[in-house]
């Protein structure tokens, strides 16, 4: 998402040509589209949910605001 972050500042920088702004946004969905592809063949379950949110909620793994508004 580091990426993403960097567009969206070259964006509000209006510091990104149109056309780059499209083949970045195109070449980000593409990546996003392979990585959804190959986590199919990890399926969850609820189990690991709750081992994911207790760690989360122990301390284990800290966010920010802004990566929780996903």
């Amino acid at each position: 998402m580091k990426r993403c972050d960097r567009l969206q500042a070259y964006i509000e920088d209006d510091a990104i040509k149109d056309k780059h702004l499209i083949e970045s946004v195109e070449e980000i969905a593409s990546e996003i589209e392979d990585i959804n592809k190959e986590a199919e063949s990890f399926p969850s379950n609820k189990s690991d949910y709750e081992l994911a949110k207790k760690g989360i909620e122990s301390g284990e793994e800290s966010y920010t605001e802004s990566e929780l508004e996903l």
